[in-house]
């Protein structure tokens, strides 16, 4: 087994326990269903929880604000190391 495909049944077994956390978790799910149906080779990123914070702010989203590092609202970051170390964040 692929780790993909170990991430991917992960997800499986978690959505199928817990109500939808998103709108678009019913399509997400119909979806992967139907790609684990057929031979082709795929992935799935899951990037609404970086775009609600970053990609679209003023937009209603159903994750509360998320104020480890960045403080959008206020226009702060807390940066850890030197102020002379190089960071990177992916």
């Amino acid at each position: 087994m692929r780790a993909s495909e170990t991430f991917s049944l992960s997800i499986a077994l978690s959505s199928a326990n817990n109500p939808p956390r998103s709108p678009s978790s019913a399509f997400q799910a119909a979806v992967t269903a139907q790609l684990r149906e057929t031979k082709l080779e795929w992935n799935s990123f899951a990037v609404g929880f970086f775009l609600d914070y970053y990609g679209l702010p003023k937009v209603k989203t159903h994750l509360p604000m998320l104020t480890v590092a960045l403080d959008l609202p206020h226009g702060k970051a807390g940066i850890p190391g030197t102020s002379d170390a190089a960071n990177s964040f992916t």
